[in-house]
């Protein structure tokens, strides 16, 4: 069987600006015959792992969380972290040994059914290797096995299609199965392991019924100005049936990936952690979005192309008013398959016609998806560069720490553990709704009681602390944290999977890149001399990163220390690219993270306070 390959490459979904900007300045190695296309294409399809982070700093309690994270995930296998002892990995596309745990039906796995998500002949693989690979998530599931949906569904629900009889159609070269159609942000949180819910759906194939297998597809960005709505449009309107419309609401979004209505618009990428690209706030809760921000700026206030990501707002909305309660007929769900990104294989839940007049619930049950709604308190759904930058942080117990961009929190809890809960922690966060779901986040954590949250402008020190004395900004406290966190806005060009790009340009980037420093400043003089101050984006723009490093080095009283520990990669400085920015040996000390690999891209520096200012 053939590996599915997209028509979608990043080069056609970025805006060509963001995309020159990245190629020219690219700052990570290249992997040997491959190039930088090849690795940004990595954007596009989720990482084949899922981390964990154990919430707990005692050794004894440490084995009972791993014991307790392997039957709930049981049969995907989960190994602890190589290098971290917090950290564990769930693979999506192995099982693990049933010694030792309770007697379960283990998922078959057919070689045959991995699915590769980039174009095959740009050397995708479906291995799960670092630095090489493409998530193979798309597995059989086993003939008979039940689904908590078919066990509360078995009255109506009949599977139509089954797992031995759509094997026999693909190994004989005939047939497809059904294509059923999703907005963007729907697409995005299906490839991040949530279920389709029926505020995603836009368009089928006529005449599915409830239990039938389909595959999910979404449009990317600057794809969807293709003539596909139009000729949708044109199709349905010669049918002698009208389709269905609909006024269904797109689902509201929620902190967790949740398995209710919920988490269709949830970030279902590793739960909660981290990745705040803007314009997101709707469909990514894991993203740390803020709806008064710049469209695509991650959590920024810069207004440079706020009017282009408000054009693109309505054309987005106009598509799917266009498309939505449509039937995909004659040619066009191939020119879906096509054009169109694989979201993977699941069963229908819903008649659709419920689903078009705006009927809440699952509309599709997704193969592939990861459950993190129950997760216990000892465990935190979190990206791997996220824990990685507590550790560089490491702060010890009794210290002062400023978390200046805190929610929705991971970060946070993650610096309270290592604190051991001695300790006061300042977590800064500018939106008053984001503020309130990080208290109710760090509010399960005995851990947390250090952490005081207040809502205002880090960049800005237009906050006002409690613990600290009544009526104290923090423009008033300088020189006084032991350790400073600036995990800031950005453009969360590193974010993986994502497929929604629109209006980030290269001024976006240069803006965003601006106003990072602004925290830079603020962080600065806040920390003591001889503090440690830690610098982060999910960005893989060099603007993002090391020139702002090259910025600060230049103008603020740091010096460079190796973000260790090292678990991303080196930057590397090509001298063909540009001029160097750092002396020889410096550019080693910062940490990149490969969308190539198996995580998000990311970015780290640590730096040192020499003096005064």
């Amino acid at each position: 069987m053939r590996n599915r390959s997209s028509a979608a490459l990043i080069r056609q979904v970025l805006d060509p600006t963001v995309y020159s900007l990245l190629e020219t300045s690219w700052a990570s190695p290249v992997p040997p015959g491959r190039s930088i296309e090849w690795i940004l294409d990595h954007l596009l399809v989720p990482p084949p792992i899922t981390t964990l982070r154990v919430n707990a700093v005692d050794a004894e309690k440490v084995e009972d969380v791993i014991a307790t994270a392997t039957k709930l995930f049981y049969p995907r296998d989960v190994q602890r972290h190589s290098l971290l002892d917090d950290v564990l990995i769930v693979n999506h596309d192995t099982v693990s040994s049933s010694e030792g745990l309770p007697s379960r039906t283990k998922q078959r796995e057919d070689p045959r059914a991995k699915e590769c998500f980039v174009n095959s002949d740009r050397g995708c693989s479906t291995n799960c290797h670092a630095a090489t690979s493409i998530s193979t998530r798309t597995r059989t599931v086993a003939a008979g096995q039940e689904s908590q949906f078919q066990r509360d569904n078995k009255d109506h629900d009949e599977v139509v299609l089954r797992t031995d009889q759509r094997k026999g159609l693909k190994e004989n070269g005939g047939g497809q199965l059904p294509v059923i159609l999703v907005d963007r942000r729907c697409g995005q949180a299906v490839l991040r392991g949530a279920h389709v819910f029926s505020g995603g759906v836009l368009a089928s194939e006529p005449h599915l019924r409830v239990g039938e297998m389909v595959e999910v597809f979404t449009l990317p960005g600057r794809l969807h100005k293709s003539k596909l709505a139009v000729e949708c449009a044109n199709v349905q309107r010669n049918q002698e049936m009208s389709s269905i419309h609909s006024s269904a609401v797109a689902a509201q979004p929620s902190e967790l990936p949740l398995h209710g209505q919920k988490s269709q618009e949830a970030d279902a990428h590793h739960a909660s952690e981290d990745i705040r690209a803007g314009g997101e706030e709707r469909s990514t809760s894991a993203d740390k979005s803020d709806p008064e921000s710049n469209g695509e700026l991650r959590g920024g206030d810069c207004d440079c192309g706020r009017s282009e990501a408000q054009n693109d707002e309505t054309e987005q909305e106009h598509l799917a008013s266009v498309l939505r309660g449509t039937y995909l007929r004659a040619a066009l769900p191939e020119r879906v398959r096509k054009t169109g990104i694989f979201c993977g294989r699941g069963i229908i839940r819903q008649n659709l016609g419920q689903v078009y007049a705006g009927k809440p619930g699952i509309a599709v049950e997704m193969e592939s998806a990861i459950d993190l709604s129950t997760l216990p308190a000892c465990l935190v759904a979190q990206n791997l560069p996220s824990i990685v930058v507590g550790h560089v942080l490491s702060p010890q117990p009794g210290e002062r720490v400023l978390d200046m961009c805190a929610a929705p929190g991971g970060k946070t809890l993650h610096l309270a553990t290592l604190m051991k809960g001695h300790g006061l922690i300042v977590a800064v966060e500018r939106s008053k709704t984001r503020a309130e779901k990080l208290r109710s986040f760090l509010s399960t954590s005995s851990h947390a009681s250090i952490v005081e949250i207040v809502c205002g402008d880090s960049a800005k020190g237009t906050w006002q602390s409690t613990q600290l004395g009544m009526g104290s900004h923090g423009r008033d406290f300088i020189g006084y944290f032991d350790r400073v966190l600036a995990d800031v806005p950005c453009t969360a060009l590193g974010l993986r999977p994502r497929i929604d790009f629109e209006g980030l340009t290269d001024r976006v980037v240069l803006a965003a890149a601006k106003y990072q420093r602004e925290f830079l400043k603020s962080g600065c003089q806040l920390l003591k001399t001889g503090g440690t101050l830690v610098y982060s984006t999910c960005s893989v723009s060099r603007a993002e990163n090391e020139e702002n490093v090259a910025w600060a080095l230049r103008h603020l009283p740091l010096m460079l220390e190796p973000a260790e520990p090292f678990v991303g990669t080196h930057t590397f400085e090509n001298g063909d690219r540009g001029a160097r920015l750092f002396p020889p040996g410096e550019a080693e000390k910062l940490q990149r993270f490969c969308p190539s690999g198996n995580t998000i891209g990311f970015f780290i520096a640590k730096f040192l306070k020499t003096g005064t200012g």
